[in-house]
């Protein structure tokens, strides 16, 4: 009896042990688990500086130029804080994703107190801010990206930061497909029908070229025909005096206007209600702030869709 008994608590012995030990390294497995998911997180960035290693996905992002943000939120990842436009006003096509969004002053002069309040667990700055690189690095780690580098690959770098890579390839897909169809769409509905992009300043007239942002979206992605002087060139614009108009003569224009009192003194001249777009009703107002500072991936598709959906009219 006795040796009946002293085998039962040996065996109810071993099973405890076996639960305890068993308890143990599932906790270790699961901890093991959670470093290796946190070190999967580690990315290496590459910037104007060279590369720069991220540990973990940062979750309050301070961003140093406006077009910035537009990536961020493209990818469904709101900013902690950003640069205005001026004052404390963000591009106004971001209104609904910068809410709650912390100012940080504006592009050329970043409020570095603003930015520590902020408390950001990474900064992104463009070039023209690598003077005040080192005063943002005691801050938090900072990123150093070009403003103006082409679109798809600052969304793939911005992808990479937010572990959002799959969604950047996304983006870039969907966009390639919507401007191959508008592309098709457009030159069957226009012809050999030329369009301009013109703006309106103070003391000279711009006539955009088909390079630089504005260009390569209507004249090589979508594919529409150049007036007169439009040509591939290392400037984004051309300035001009009203009396080149009758040069270009285009038959579709899209006209931003930065100053209005020369525009009325524009629209009373001969030389301007006789080209073909003014006279056809072929003249559409754009936003001067989408056109030239939306350069991400809601800007660009705002800008897209607005050339497309006035010319397919």
């Amino acid at each position: 009896m006795y040796l009946k008994k002293k085998v039962v608590l040996i065996v109810m012995g071993v099973l405890i042990l076996t639960t305890l030990f068993g308890c143990s390294s599932n906790k270790e497995a699961k901890s093991n688990e959670g470093i290796k998911t946190s070190s999967s997180q580690a990315r290496v960035i590459k910037d104007l500086k060279g590369e720069q290693r991220l540990t973990d996905i940062p979750k309050k992002i301070a961003v140093l130029a406006p077009n910035f943000g537009d990536y961020l939120v493209a990818l469904g990842v709101k900013p902690n804080s950003s640069v205005a436009i001026e004052n404390d006003r963000f591009i106004k096509y971001l209104t609904e994703g910068f809410q709650g969004v912390k100012p940080l002053g504006t592009m050329s002069a970043p409020n570095l107190e603003a930015t520590l309040e902020a408390s950001p667990d990474l900064i992104i700055a463009f070039e023209s801010q690598d003077k005040v690189y080192d005063q943002l690095q005691k801050i938090a780690p900072t990123l150093l990206l070009e403003r103006f580098a082409d679109w798809r690959t600052n969304i793939v770098t911005f992808g990479q930061i937010t572990g959002k890579e799959i969604e950047a390839k996304k983006v870039i897909a969907d966009y390639d497909k919507k401007t191959s169809e508008w592309k098709t769409k457009l030159s069957q509905k226009l012809g050999e029908q030329t369009v301009g992009v013109l703006r309106v300043r103070d003391k000279e007239l711009r006539l955009y070229m088909k390079s630089g942002m504005v260009g390569t979206r209507l004249y090589k992605e979508l594919g529409l025909n150049t007036p007169s002087l439009v040509v591939d060139s290392k400037d984004e614009w051309l300035p001009m005096s009203m009396e080149m108009l009758p040069k270009i003569n285009p038959d579709h224009i899209f006209l931003m206007v930065d100053d209005e009192d020369k525009m009325k003194e524009l629209k009373e001249l001969p030389l301007w209600t006789n080209l073909n777009a003014v006279r056809s009703g072929h003249v559409y107002p754009i936003d001067t702030e989408l056109w030239i500072t939306g350069n991400g991936p809601i800007g660009i598709n705002l800008v897209v869709d607005q050339v497309a959906e006035n010319l397919m009219r």
